[in-house]
């Protein structure tokens, strides 16, 4: 629109000036020559000048809140920026959904903006945010120039809060590597007084990582060493989210994740493993990374799960306590 408006001024500007044939006249008709090339210096000036970066690459939120990414304008030119035009594509991983936005916003000179993207989603995953393209133009909007074409990106991780509802499976799985300790270490001698000593009666509520025993086949209820354990199991938490159904796998997600969260809280060794073709790339937890594809698995994404800083993959898929968290949810 603009540059169909500058040629009706420039046409009646060049028939303005034969007629009359004045100073004015001239001036004008020059001046709206003159323009478009003091413009074209204007933008590349301003271009060498110009620069775009992440404001945060990563943001990590919980399902159903917003996450924010944001993008940094930054215009070091004395010339201001009157229409920068961004275009956003974001996808959606586990369904493939992409969708495309349109910002523009102004820049003043020396001075710098952000471009901020809301993104929520009721559903587990990733959402990509890819920069398409950044067109810049000059003040008047005669000419453009385009930038970071698809060289700057960001991701959103979309989690499950920890339920509690799932502390009770997550006991049970320490059980269950409580038993296996007790198989594998030499068993205690009966009827010792320092093996009664210091021993009580299992009671609901209590810390399945302390060390359990059978007094016998006729007393069935299991009963507590005081002094706690450490659980050293090693647990391989197995679940499939390749389900069609979103709502089932967020299900399954929140399960794997709850369980791995209380099985760490309760000092054993966790770690998650999850069919390969179920788009896991990217699933992140409150304290890190839950599960990632693994090169050296043909099957199965090995991570470690709730850790603080190592995220490789398990060396030996062996000597764990396998655990499938998937079946109940479905």
């Amino acid at each position: 629109m603009i540059k169909l408006l500058y040629l009706i001024l420039l046409a009646a500007a060049a028939l303005f000036w034969p007629l009359y044939k004045g100073d004015v006249a001239f001036l004008l008709l020059a001046a709206l020559i003159i323009l478009p090339f003091l413009l074209a210096a204007q933008l590349a000036v301003t271009v060498r000048m110009f620069s775009a970066e992440n404001e945060n690459d990563h943001v990590t939120v919980f399902r159903n809140s917003e996450g924010e990414v944001g993008i940094r304008l930054i215009n070091r030119s004395i010339f201001p920026l009157s229409c920068v035009k961004i275009r956003l594509r974001t996808v959606f991983m586990p369904t493939g959904e992409v969708s495309f936005h349109t910002v523009t916003v102004p820049v003043p000179a020396r001075s710098s903006e952000c471009v901020s993207v809301n993104v929520s989603s009721e559903h587990c995953g990733r959402t990509d945010i890819f920069v398409e393209y950044i067109r810049v133009s000059d003040i008047m909007g005669l000419f453009s120039w385009t930038l970071y074409r698809k060289k700057l990106s960001a991701a959103v991780h979309i989690i499950p809060r920890i339920s509690e509802k799932f502390s009770a499976l997550a006991e049970y799985f320490l059980s269950l590597g409580g038993e296996a300790e007790g198989e594998s270490g030499e068993k205690p001698k009966n009827g010792t007084p320092g093996d009664v000593c210091g021993f009580r009666e299992f009671a609901p509520g209590d810390r399945l990582s302390l060390m359990h025993y059978k007094l016998s086949a006729r007393f069935d209820k299991d009963i507590v060493k005081v002094l706690s354990v450490n659980n050293s199991s090693k647990y391989l938490l197995t679940a499939d989210l390749s389900h069609g159904d979103l709502t089932v796998r967020d299900e399954v997600l929140c399960r794997l994740m709850s369980c791995a969260y209380y099985l760490n809280a309760g000092g054993a060794e966790v770690y998650a493993a999850v069919p390969a073709h179920s788009q896991c790339d990217g699933i992140y937890t409150e304290n890190g990374l839950a599960a990632q594809y693994s090169d050296d698995a043909s099957y199965f994404a090995l991570a470690e799960v709730l850790c603080e800083s190592s995220f490789e993959g398990i060396p030996e898929a062996y000597g764990f306590i396998m655990c499938d968290v998937g079946k109940e949810a479905e």
